[in-house]
């Protein structure tokens, strides 16, 4: 083949090449910067849906908490009515206005009722209350149980006594009337423990820690905080008739625990009574010790 045909048949293969090369690429940069449309506009659309989402969650929510729970403020606590609520949900007792340590709250045995705990100031002293209220939020009744602070609440199996046991003054153990809030009786651990001091912290208080109830019989666990001989705890584990307050019988039966005892509880028949010691290392008993009683003698 002469050389000149050559030539021009090699312009012309070249510039052909040239032109499908150019055609392919622009299709290729469009075909990629439709998809990125594409991804793009995917992208913005769930965002979209997110946030209506988001919406809509935010609109049940308020929803529940001003329609479907209607809650009431009844005097110092919110109470959300049982009746407005669902069979699985439940009943919702804020103390906001109160900020108060030590505050409780506790159903009766059937449900129909529970029992909530509340400290006011008085003139910068603390006066405590307990309040009955049906599971409806209707207000029963109010025990004020003067200065100092509740720090634990029982019912008796039967629902018709509630037992207080208060972190105050005289560290005093409380019967009340389940129906009426009248006292029954009451016991003041400080008869043994010493009286709390009030220029002195709380914490140097008597105070009733711990409260089980089984056949008749009221538990409690009692401990005060002193500095002399030395700082430390002295505790003791008393068994009262839950009719009259009568002493059944007391552990240690002489002195005390020489450290802190924060829990006590009941074994399901009733026959046994465990408790526990914390942190403070006395001489006798150490933090950490596991104690078992006999609930008919105390041994």
């Amino acid at each position: 083949m002469e050389a000149p045909k050559l030539a021009t048949i090699l312009v012309i293969v070249l510039a052909v090449g040239v032109t499908i090369g150019y055609v392919v690429a622009n299709t290729s940069r469009a075909g990629t910067a439709s998809t990125s449309t594409a991804e793009t506009v995917t992208v913005t659309s769930t965002i979209t849906e997110t946030k209506a989402v988001t919406e809509t969650v935010t609109s049940v929510r308020e929803v529940v908490k001003t329609r479907l729970f209607r809650p009431e403020l009844v005097a110092d606590i919110l109470v959300a009515s049982r009746g407005s609520l669902p069979p699985s949900s439940f009943v919702q007792v804020d103390t906001w206005r109160s900020h108060a340590p030590y505050t409780l709250v506790v159903f009766s045995p059937d449900s129909s009722m529970f029992t909530v705990t509340v400290t006011r100031y008085v003139e910068d002293k603390p006066v405590s209350e307990i309040r009955a209220y049906t599971i409806d939020g209707e207000e029963l009744w109010k025990f004020e149980t003067g200065s100092g602070y509740i720090r634990s609440l029982a019912w008796s199996s039967d629902g018709k006594i509630l037992f207080v046991g208060e972190n105050s003054i005289e560290g005093t153990l409380v019967a009340l009337d389940a129906y009426t809030g009248k006292e029954l009786w009451s016991y003041k651990t400080s008869s043994e423990l010493g009286t709390g001091d009030p220029g002195q912290p709380r914490y140097y208080w008597p105070a009733v820690y711990s409260i089980e109830y089984s056949d008749g019989k009221v538990y409690a666990s009692a401990c005060r905080t002193v500095k002399k001989p030395k700082y430390g705890k002295i505790c003791a584990i008393y068994c009262f008739d839950a009719r009259d307050g009568s002493l059944v019988w007391r552990y240690p039966r002489e002195g005390f625990i020489d450290t802190m005892v924060p829990k006590i509880k009941l074994s399901p028949d009733g026959h046994y009574l465990a408790a526990t010691t914390w942190y403070y290392k006395g001489e006798q008993w150490k933090g950490g010790t596991l104690l078992l009683l006999d609930t008919a003698s105390g041994d």
